[in-house]
């Protein structure tokens, strides 16, 4: 049975994702990110605004030492442009000690719902909030369809 995990994201990468622009998210893999396996799911929370989520499946997982080592094999399997990611600029977010530590992942993701809801009203997932990784198993047919069934119940309440 697949897991689904959550994770929390600035705006700026949580609207990339949402877009479809963001497709690979960048993590050390550490004790808690080891646990994720092609297929399993993530729910984003954005940090900001923490009523906006979005369900992504994991397609793939690369590992590597670096974030620079990562960077170019995924530039060589066609699956990052040029440019497009900045290991240095991970350095906002992991220590280079960190870094050589756990080494880095690279998740491949497919969005398979975003939503803005309301938890007051539309309880979408059994989870709890504000946890950085918390992996729990559940039937990932029913919680899609809690998710879908939660973007009509706000798409009629706010019109």
């Amino acid at each position: 049975m697949n897991k689904i995990f959550e994770m929390r994201l600035r705006p700026d990468p949580f609207n990339r994702i949402c877009s479809g622009e963001k497709t690979i998210e960048y993590r050390l893999h550490d004790e808690k990110r080891s646990l994720l396996n092609k297929g399993d799911y993530i729910r984003f929370t954005e940090i900001a605004d923490e009523e906006r989520t979005v369900l992504v499946e994991i397609v793939d997982i690369f590992t590597a030492s670096s974030f620079a080592a990562l960077e170019q094999r995924l530039l060589e399997m066609g699956l990052l442009a040029k440019g497009s990611f900045s290991p240095i600029g991970m350095c906002k977010y992991y220590s280079v000690e960190d870094e050589e530590r756990y080494s880095v992942m690279g998740i491949r993701i497919r969005v398979i719902s975003s939503v803005l809801w309301n938890r007051k009203t539309v309880d979408i997932f059994p989870c709890t909030v504000g946890v950085d990784l918390f992996p729990y198993t559940d039937d990932i047919n029913a919680i899609v369809s809690r998710h879908v069934e939660g973007v009509a119940l706000l798409s009629k309440v706010q019109n």
